[in-house]
């Protein structure tokens, strides 16, 4: 089987965030205020010209109602149209609240769909033949590590996991990346699901980091933590993270030595590393 070169996985557009609703009452606060001044200043206006008092003319009432008529039709009108506009606007918070309710309800279910699949993964035991198939990868420098963890039998994958990558400085990890090529031949599940999780989180934190439901991002943390261990989520970053080079643009949310900003990529994978094959 054919591998090419991971390429950079692209995260889709983030939902709308949902602090919109916070900056749309205090507009409709200013705009009442507005509406009230409206109603109130032409009437202040004329009794300020005409002075306060009841007429028993016919015609200045007729002169009255005629100028409050050309005033307040207009302005009517206008708190008419404020009012429908608000209405509308209103519907498309509520529809768009429903929708981002539902993108979370999606996302909760597809993040436990991934831990489950990662977690049976991670509890199976080592192929017997992996460290032939890394040998047959012609991975050599990750053999010296592969042995020390093979020594045992019925090595969890877990295990050699940790092993491999706990505990690693981005120079260790960037020493491992034309390695782990082969291991994603064999263990594919781990990368895919790994990066299925991290989509969702990186879209749930770029839409509601300023809002009410921000509380969502950092339970989707704690669950994904308390079900596979830190120890396994930072396992699992410097994983990806040495599988892809350092090119996937996300922030990573468990391994320490990956959230400094000074974390660099390595340079391309050798030929040997694009062209490697499995039979």
């Amino acid at each position: 089987m054919n591998r090419t070169k991971d390429p950079v996985v692209e995260l889709p557009h983030a939902v709308k965030p949902m602090n919109e609703p916070k900056r749309s009452r205090k507009r409709q606060a200013v705009t009442g205020w507005i509406v009230l001044l409206a109603l109130i200043l032409p009437v202040v206006l004329y009794i300020s010209t005409f002075g306060f008092s009841i007429s028993d003319s016919h015609t200045r009432w007729a002169e009255m109602g005629s100028a409050m008529a050309g005033i307040y039709v207009p302005i009517l009108s206008f708190i008419t149209y404020l009012v429908l506009n608000n209405q509308t606007k209103i519907q498309s918070e509520m529809h768009q609240l429903s929708s981002n309710q539902m993108f979370l309800n999606q996302a909760r279910e597809d993040i436990n769909y991934y831990l489950a699949i990662l977690d049976s993964e991670l509890n199976k035991n080592l192929a017997s033949n992996f460290e032939n198939l890394i040998i047959e990868q012609e991975h050599q420098e990750a053999i010296y590590e592969i042995r020390k963890v093979l020594s045992e039998a019925n090595v969890p994958l877990k295990k050699f996991y940790t092993a491999m990558f706990k505990g690693k400085s981005i120079d260790d990890l960037k020493k491992l990346h034309p390695s782990v090529g082969a291991f994603d031949v064999i263990y594919p599940k781990l990368r895919s699901c790994w990066v299925g999780i991290y989509c969702y989180l990186e879209i749930m934190e770029a839409s509601y980091n300023d809002s009410d439901l921000g509380y969502n991002v950092v339970m989707s943390r704690l669950r994904i933590a308390s079900i596979l261990s830190p120890e396994i989520c930072t396992v699992l970053d410097n994983y990806v993270w040495c599988l892809m080079g350092g090119q996937w643009p996300v922030k990573y949310q468990f391994s320490s030595i990956l959230q400094d900003d000074n974390a660099s990529t390595v340079p391309p994978a050798s030929d040997a590393y694009k062209n490697n094959t499995v039979t």
